[in-house]
């Protein structure tokens, strides 16, 4: 979980590049995942959530995912 503030000088604008870098090369990631065979992989960015708070959540979202039959599946909210 990424999150990002105002710009209030150079070194925001630093650490927003970062943060922004890191984001899009997640992204990726999650795309060349996907694409390996038996692999299914999505990307999902939890807003309001801090690097200690986001881990129990995503866990929480993965296993519902995770033993859910396919039919529960089309019901489970994505963050496309």
């Amino acid at each position: 979980m990424l999150t990002l503030g105002r710009s209030t000088g150079g070194g925001d604008r630093l650490a927003r590049r970062r943060a922004l870098t890191t984001l899009a090369a997640t992204q990726d990631l999650t795309l060349q995942l996907d694409a390996v065979a038996q692999v299914s992989a999505d990307f999902r960015l939890y807003d309001g959530e801090t690097q200690m708070s986001v881990l129990p959540r995503a866990l929480s979202d993965a296993q519902q995912e995770a033993f859910a039959t396919p039919v529960d599946r089309a019901a489970i909210p994505r963050n496309d």
